[in-house]
């Protein structure tokens, strides 16, 4: 049943009550819901799913899930906060290697969200020697390509025998993304700023720039603080 709107006082009872007989939280938190109209059924009983799936969960379980769904949103800041706590915690002492390689897979996707490709490279690669995965080995030597370490990119492929197919499908798929940047929306205004500058209307090119970088910022606060 739910209750009229501005009128609480029974659930309040009744969830102080609970309280002092020291109810479960899934049993306060299903009552809350089912107290007004804000959640569909199908969502409270995803709720429920949810509460349920995590309650045996070791710590680190718990926090992962955490850290995905604020990946999920876009709060990569805050995922990666989550998944760099993660590693450092002492409940990862009992993690297995493919605990360790997801996590750093994770947080090698949140790094390259990021644009700190290094990092991405090195969490990618310690999930990789963790988990023995390809799509790990493969975002590895991405990440190293996007953050122009040709250099590391090219003694890993030879460390690490990358046959030469899997080298062709990665070199194909960078191509692809270079081209799909160079068509992007903030591609074509870094391209006009040039133009000014190339002819000589420096004034007007660094007002854009500063008016562009203002909304970059803006726009990165929105998505992903």
């Amino acid at each position: 049943n739910t209750y009229p709107l501005g009128d609480y006082s029974e659930v309040a009872d009744k969830l102080d009550q609970m309280r002092k007989d020291h109810n479960n939280l899934k049993d306060i938190v299903v009552t809350l819901c089912c107290s007004c109209d804000y959640y569909t059924e199908q969502e409270i009983n995803r709720l429920i799913a949810i509460m349920d799936e995590t309650q045996n969960l070791s710590p680190r379980g718990r926090r992962k899930i955490k850290a995905d769904n604020y990946l999920y949103c876009g709060s990569v800041e805050q995922a990666r906060r989550e998944y760099e706590g993660i590693l450092k915690c002492d409940d990862m002492l009992h993690a297995t290697p493919e605990e360790y390689a997801v996590i750093y897979h994770s947080l090698g996707v949140v790094c390259g969200k990021m644009g700190d490709f290094k990092q991405a490279a090195n969490a990618f690669r310690k999930a990789y020697e963790q988990g023995r995965r390809t799509e790990s080995l493969q975002a590895y030597l991405q990440a190293l390509r996007l953050g122009n370490l040709d250099e590391e990119y090219d003694r890993a492929v030879q460390e690490m025998e990358i046959p030469q197919e899997m080298q062709t499908f990665l070199r194909a798929q960078y191509n692809e993304c270079m081209m799909n940047s160079h068509t992007s929306k903030e591609y074509r205004q870094i391209q006009r700023i040039e133009a000014m500058v190339k002819d000589g209307n420096e004034a007007e090119a660094q007002k854009r720039t500063q008016e562009t970088i203002h909304r970059w910022k803006q726009e990165y606060r929105e998505n992903y603080l």
